[in-house]
């Protein structure tokens, strides 16, 4: 069997999520089949790099919309009412749409690498990389709240991680993801899932203005190629919220730079055009 033949005869396996793997899941298995055969080149195990030539397949883009402001507010509200330990998945979900850690990264997070008089954390990510993330207000408050009021005492003097069970030890990422699970089935927002709300954190930080070089940081990546995606969709949205600059809208209010007299006539001009349509009548959803 050649290296195509693999491929064709991997694409054509079931997936977990779909009657075949996902085209980023054959991406990343040629990816390693590449380096693979790279190694084998350099270590002077085969004459040549066979596969130095050999394309990617294409993967399928799909936007993946972060929650809304109402989802957001419904999980808060549904942590408070019939969640155990309230205070700190209060804490551990703001502090995840507030700085986009990953769940090894929360499940990890010590006490020590809390600052929180300075509202920054240090976060030790994939490839043994630390970063500096700062978060705001609100997340302080549910930390400070967690951590003084309602935190238990650390099963032993070895436990140093922030987020803790019941009995006082760390939280594993199973545990964490089963939170999420739950949170999912009470607040009605059925796509909640960890990563998720790191895909909300990187779209609202640049949506409410924040650097792609932050981003980049913030998110841990190696390179900006990996938050273009981001970029990507928080433009869509601003080009969506842009509704509110429409030239006709204005027209039609009487607003604008032009005399109220002057958009009046503009408008009446343009209607014999464009008709008018109010509200959302002319759609059906």
């Amino acid at each position: 069997m050649t290296i195509r033949e693999f491929i064709v005869y991997f694409q054509q396996q079931p997936g977990t999520k779909g009657p075949t793997v996902s085209s980023h899941t054959v991406y990343n298995r040629v990816n390693a089949l590449r380096s693979f055969f790279g190694w084998l080149y350099r270590q002077g195990y085969t004459r040549e790099n066979v596969l130095a030539n050999m394309k990617q397949p294409k993967t399928t883009k799909i936007i993946i919309e972060p929650l809304t402001d109402e989802e957001i507010g419904s999980i808060f509200k549904v942590i408070k009412t019939y969640q155990h330990e309230s205070a700190r998945n209060i804490a551990m979900v703001a502090l995840m749409l507030d700085t986009s850690l990953r769940i090894m990264e929360v499940a990890g997070l010590r006490e020590d690498d809390l600052h929180l008089k300075e509202q920054y954390i240090k976060v030790m990510g994939k490839g043994a990389k630390e970063r500096i993330i700062a978060f705001g207000s609100a997340t302080l408050e549910s930390l400070l709240h967690y951590g003084l009021a309602e935190r238990p005492e650390p099963g032993d003097a070895r436990v140093e991680v922030f987020f803790l069970n019941r009995e006082g030890y760390h939280l594993t990422p199973d545990s964490i993801r089963s939170i999420f699970k739950r949170l999912s089935v009470a607040s009605g927002s059925k796509r909640l899932h960890p990563h998720l709300v790191r895909h909300t954190y990187a779209t609202m930080f640049l949506l409410n203005g924040g650097n792609v070089f932050l981003l980049q940081q913030n998110l841990g990546h190696t390179t900006l190629a990996m938050v273009q995606k981001y970029v990507h969709f928080a433009s869509q949205t601003a080009a969506i919220q842009s509704q509110e600059f429409s030239p006709m809208d204005r027209l039609r209010s009487g607003g604008g730079s032009t005399s109220g007299n002057a958009s009046r006539s503009t408008l009446q001009e343009a209607e014999t055009v464009t008709p008018r349509y109010h509200g959302r009548e002319r759609y059906r959803w």
